[in-house]
């Protein structure tokens, strides 16, 4: 409960507007006779906590009580029972806060913690006035509690109260910090903020000499004299560059309430006011950093010689007055600021985008497209406004994260002829769940959990199996070289294997016809700029706080786009990870509102921003493209192409279905969905396709060590936890995993060499046209891993049967037919690593 009391004070003496005398008004038409404010206070107050208190509540009391109870003796005095819209009379009761509390049992924390004298809390008093009281139980969960210096932490006339519990004790059940969402310093919408932290950015890589070494580099590659120790004169450039964003970042920052709109002029009023509560804490002598006086004053605009001085105690209080008038002032035209700096914003934004319209007679042309900006601008907040208030209706949780997991409980048995299963499978799990918040313990049971299913693919042949260790790590051993020109394999390797499997090897035997025979990695300054133009600004990325905003900002400097480029570039084709990109957070999701289970949790992983699209800019884009032009891909997959749509899918499959149906046409289908399907990818058959595609062996290199080095951290609600985990030689994991760009086009590398490896012996989707001239068939449809796989019955009716006998042949002959085509699809499937969910 917070608590404030009047201070002395009496009719005659009260201002108008004081608390006192609008209380007193108030109670002078409700209570009959004299009327004391602060005695009515007590008594009201002490009466409504003890309707708490009997019920066996727990209390804690944060008071400005504006009365010292080291002079007063309380005294026992009960009050009627409260009711509500009643106010208490007794004439017994001293109205004194000393009664309230001994008659309340209430333990002041702060003279039970600490025998000293205890000064006063009050800037302009002597007396201690402000109190936190607690009832008796959770006096013994207060772990430590202390008084702050005046003005610690806030600019308030009253000191800082700091009381420490014991979570556990005071609610039963441990209490762990919900970490805020880190907010961005550097927000692309107002060029300025843009080019403030550009020139600070540029300002650090210029003292480090960070272009001239990247571009040395850079020359060192191209010249092929590229040696062990360059990779570290690599990381060394990129610790400095992240901790040189990281420094502009912080200094463009907006740190501001939302009380007030914000503005740049609001913003200097406030650093005004700070100026100068600091520089009166240092004349009274309190210890201030002299740097901290210095960047409040640079933020305030102060002039140096003006305000140095003014050295006077009473000026500087004077000096104080002022800047707290003027800052009352722009608060209360808060929306008129905000709207000036909005038009201020509008011209900014107009000219970056048409640098000539600052030249002499484009004023009303320039007057105009500043105006229609600025309507645009209002219109966005407009927008954004609205977005947040839906938002914080329609999701409650929205941003809280993972706060708790519900995990098998194996300590409950089960009742006799009941099984509940193997806990260590907790999608089959039927037995009851225990919930745990802790976050280390929630973290143990999540990395165990992510470690094995990111190794569900070991036991197929190209992870686990002995082709897979055959292949080399990279795909570059021996056998994968003779497994990609298309030569037979010792029996010690193919002897064991499924039919379907060898299909795979004979598949990765033959080589493709490309359209493009030489590729080269190569990213320019313009390439990085065309990059980064369609990443959205919002995307969440990067554990090293290098966000989006940061790599957007670069391609508005030619020096620094051609920076980027460089170190996104020498990787690839040197054939390194840098130790940043190794670096992965696993975000977990709750699939269903509510649903905590473990085996209900969805993972996605967030890359460094650079690294990941510098996989899509090299692989994901550049290899997709250059399949797309060679027809390489199969036309039953409509996912992760570019002018595919997933709703054509549905239409073939409708028009499918039709075309049966007037046909009479004895069709079936299976539905596939592929079951943690990036997370399932074989690697190495990833890497011998890209080989296929003719990619570097650097390059192949450089992403292979990034995925089998990356440290995975966990993030919950409670921020990122100390546990970590990481692929190593007696688990190791496999696939892309869900948020990476490369992550669909790698799984249409499998899909592609799939569809090669398909027995085109078997039964599929046939249909014949009305003259019966031709036919069109097609094994099925898919979208990503969803598949849509069909067969129609090839009998032909027997004219001595009937129609019910006929009609079970065809079904008998679609059932035949559609088991052997799952099966082959499913197998095929399994040896890429995946696993599959089949409904008939």
């Amino acid at each position: 409960v917070n608590g404030y009391r009047v201070c002395n004070s009496s009719e005659s003496a009260a201002g108008e507007t004081t608390a006192w005398k609008q209380q007193f008004n108030i109670l002078r038409k409700r209570i009959p006779g004299k009327v004391d404010p602060r005695i009515q206070f007590i008594l009201d107050f002490q009466s409504w906590l003890m309707s708490f208190i009997v019920q066996g509540v727990e209390v804690i009391l944060y008071l400005d009580g504006n009365e010292d109870t080291k002079t007063r003796i309380g005294k026992w005095c009960e009050l009627p029972e409260y009711v509500e819209g009643q106010h208490v009379i007794n004439s017994e009761h001293d109205g004194s806060l000393a009664s309230l509390v001994t008659t309340c049992g209430l333990l002041d924390v702060i003279k039970e913690q600490h025998s000293a004298e205890i000064p006063a809390t009050y800037t302009r008093g002597k007396k201690r006035l402000d109190y936190v009281f607690v009832t008796e139980k959770v006096m013994d969960s207060v772990q430590r509690s202390c008084m702050l210096p005046f003005h610690t932490m806030f600019e308030g006339d009253h000191r800082p109260l700091l009381i420490d519990f014991d979570a556990e004790k005071l609610f039963g059940d441990p209490s762990y910090e919900v970490q805020k969402q880190k907010t961005r310093g550097l927000k692309l919408q107002d060029p300025r903020i843009v080019n403030k932290y550009l020139e600070v950015l540029n300002k650090q890589l210029v003292y480090h000499k960070i272009f001239d070494k990247a571009e040395s580099l850079n020359d060192v590659s191209e010249e092929n004299e590229w040696v062990e120790a360059n990779i570290g004169q690599y990381e060394k450039i990129d610790k400095i560059l992240t901790e040189s964003v990281r420094h502009a970042d912080r200094a463009v920052a907006k740190r501001y309430s939302d009380t007030y709109e914000w503005s740049p002029e609001l913003l200097r009023t406030v650093s005004a006011v700070r100026y100068w509560v600091l520089r009166l804490k240092q004349k009274k002598g309190f210890k201030v950093d002299n740097v901290t006086i210095q960047q409040q004053r640079e933020k305030a605009k102060l002039p140096n010689k003006q305000s140095d001085a003014i050295q006077n105690h009473l000026d500087i209080v004077e000096s104080l007055r002022d800047a707290r008038k003027e800052l009352r002032a722009n608060q209360k035209r808060h929306v008129e600021l905000r709207r000036t700096y909005l038009e201020e914003l509008a011209e900014a934004t107009v000219l970056l985008r048409r640098p000539w319209l600052e030249e002499d007679g484009n004023e009303n042309q320039k007057q105009e497209q500043a105006e229609k900006q600025l309507k645009e601008l209002i219109k966005r907040e407009e927008v954004r406004r609205m977005h947040r208030r839906i938002g914080n209706l329609l999701r409650e949780d929205l941003g809280k994260g993972l706060t708790q997991l519900d995990i098998p409980d194996e300590s409950v048995a089960p009742p006799e002829g009941v099984d509940f299963g193997d806990p260590r499978e907790v999608k089959k799990w039927k037995g009851p769940w225990r919930r745990i918040k802790e976050p280390d313990e929630m973290a143990k049971y999540i990395a165990k959990m992510n470690i094995k299913n990111y190794n569900q693919a070991h036991s197929t042949p190209f992870c686990g199996g002995i082709l897979g260790e055959a292949m080399g790590k990279y795909a570059e051993s021996p056998i994968a070289d003779k497994i990609l020109k298309g030569e037979q394999l010792s029996e010690y390797l193919t002897d064991q294997l499924m039919e379907e499997t060898k299909r795979i090897l004979a598949a990765l035997g033959v080589k493709p016809t490309l359209a493009q025979q030489e590729l080269k990695m190569r990213i320019t300054a313009d390439g990085y700029c065309k990059l980064y133009k369609k990443v959205d600004e919002a995307t969440s990325s990067s554990p090293s706080e290098r966000h989006v905003g940061t790599y957007k900002a670069a391609t508005r400097s030619p020096a620094l786009a051609q920076l980027y480029a460089y170190l996104l570039l020498l990787p690839y084709v040197e054939g390194f990870s840098p130790e940043r990109w190794q670096v992965v957070l696993d975000v977990m999701l709750p699939k269903e509102k509510n649903n905590w289970k473990i085996s209900r949790l969805r993972i996605i992983q967030l890359y460094e921003s650079d690294a990941n699209q510098s996989m899509r800019f090299f692989f994901a884009r550049q290899m997709g493209f250059l399949l797309e032009d060679s027809d390489l891909l199969p036309d039953i997959q409509f996912g992760s192409r570019p002018g595919r749509m997933s709703i054509s899918t549905v239409l073939q499959k409708v028009l499918t279905y039709d075309i049966a149906r007037q046909t009479k046409t004895v069709i079936g289908c299976i539905e596939n969905d592929a079951v943690s399907c990036y997370d399932r990818i074989s690697n190495i058959l990833g890497y011998a396709q890209l080989r296929r595609l003719g990619v570097p062996a650097n390059a192949i290199k450089s992403l292979a060590d990034t995925w089998t080095n990356m440290v995975h951290i966990i993030q919950t609600a409670y921020g990122r936890t100390s546990s970590t985990y990481k692929s190593t030689k007696k688990v190791p994991l496999y696939g892309a995993g869900q948020g990476s760009t490369i992550g669909p086009f790698f799984w249409l590398l499998m899909f592609w060499l799939m569809a090669e490896a398909l027995d085109a012996t078997k039964r599929v989707i046939v249909f014949l046209c009305a003259w019966a001239t031709w036919t069109a068939s097609r094994t099925g449809d898919a979208f990503v891993d969803d598949s849509h796989l069909g067969v129609t019955s090839e009998y032909e009716d027997d004219p001595c049967l009937s129609m019910e006998e006929n009609t079970r042949l065809h079904e008998l002959q679609v059932l035949s037919d559609l088991t052997k085509l799952a099966q082959h699809y499913e197998r095929l499937l399994w040896t890429t690593g995946g696993g599959g969910g089949l409904n008939l």
